[in-house]
């Protein structure tokens, strides 16, 4: 009977011959598998590796948060602006497109490395070596969000199916979206 190794994706406890994860599917080499016990803190290291990526469910609440804290904020100020001015529509339409813009690409390059409703569920965006993005990449980010809606969403649907659950988007902007280990702290 060879050892107990655990899979350095999410854990699990696996025969030490054992070539794929049972639990996550993840292929296991001698290499990389490493001692895991249920009470470890993930600490970042030089590669994302050492993160627990989001899935995809967990991804589309906090996307569901999201809008509608975003589409209430613009819903009060687009209706005191169309009620103070004729071109209300023009700025309704313009607050929408930057206030998304603004509100992921500000919050995710920010301290939180977050929009709320990933800080909701613990999870932060960072570049594919673990470390926090800058302003310039969570905006190349957030519009990378329109190629993935033009393709009938499947640059969404991605996050499902990728190894390290990446949408479209985030392989274009070099992210991940992972949950956020204890203890950790943004440098």
């Amino acid at each position: 009977m060879s050892a107990t190794i655990h899979c350095t994706k999410c854990g699990t406890p696996l025969p030490g011959d054992a070539q794929f994860c049972a639990s996550c599917g993840a292929r296991v080499a001698l290499e990389t598998t490493r001692s895991w016990n249920a009470s470890d803190t993930l600490v970042p290291g030089p590669f994302a590796r050492d993160f627990i990526y989001a899935g995809f469910w967990l991804r589309v609440v906090a996307s569901i948060i999201d809008s509608i804290i975003v589409n209430v904020v613009i819903s009060i100020v687009s209706a005191v602006v169309a009620n103070a001015e004729d071109g209300g529509l023009a700025v309704s339409g313009s607050l929408s497109l930057f206030g998304n813009w603004l509100y992921s690409a500000l919050l995710e390059a920010g301290p939180w490395q977050a929009t709320v409703g990933k800080k909701v569920l613990g999870l932060i965006v960072v570049d594919d070596r673990g470390n926090p993005i800058s302003f310039g990449r969570a905006t190349g980010r957030y519009f990378g969000k329109i190629v993935s809606a033009l393709i009938l969403l499947i640059g969404f649907f991605m996050a499902a199916f990728t190894a390290r659950k990446q949408a479209l988007h985030d392989m274009m902007a070099g992210t991940l979206v992972v949950k956020r280990p204890t203890g950790y702290v943004r440098t």
